[in-house]
């Protein structure tokens, strides 16, 4: 993954930085599918959540968390202060992935990865497509959608790579 050549449109008032891109439209998001079986969008197995900082500093990450698309309740979650293993300080060009199991059905999950970079915090948040296979950007509906949930989460697992 190679740093943008032009950045994406901004926001206004996002933190632009001095390559005139805004810091999250420099952190890319993707996920996978490690084992898992799917219908109609609705999702149970493993999956991988991964992030890439395309910055020119490193960043540091701070949390994960997963919710259904359809419902919006909070089915996986980690925090550095919990899991100080699972979000190490992410180098410019490099990245890093979770993985979680869903022994029940999720569907067309929303992930918000947490990070801090250069003192300040930052969210950024895409749900996958099942269908076409795309990671995209959630709409104002499906943000509204997420709420809070106490019961119980999924962990998360480093991904091993062979």
């Amino acid at each position: 993954i190679d740093y943008y050549d032009e950045c994406p449109e901004t926001t206004e008032g996002q933190v632009v930085n001095d390559n005139g891109c805004s810091v999250i439209d420099q952190v890319y998001l993707y996920s996978g599918i490690v084992s898992a079986t799917i219908i109609n969008g609705n999702v149970a197995g493993t999956l991988s959540f991964s992030i890439t900082n395309n910055l020119d500093e490193a960043i540091q990450l701070e949390s994960l968390r997963v919710y259904d698309g359809n419902s919006g309740v909070l089915r996986a979650s980690a925090t550095k202060s919990s899991n100080p293993d699972l979000f190490p300080s992410l180098e410019p060009g490099s990245s890093h992935s979770l993985q979680a199991n869903f022994g029940s059905w999720i569907y067309t999950p929303i992930y918000y990865w947490n990070f801090t970079y250069q003192g300040e915090e930052y969210e950024v948040y895409k749900t996958w497509n099942y269908y076409t296979g795309q990671t995209r950007p959630l709409n104002d509906e499906e943000i509204a959608r997420i709420k809070p949930w106490d019961k119980k989460v999924v962990s998360f697992k480093k991904e091993i790579k062979n």
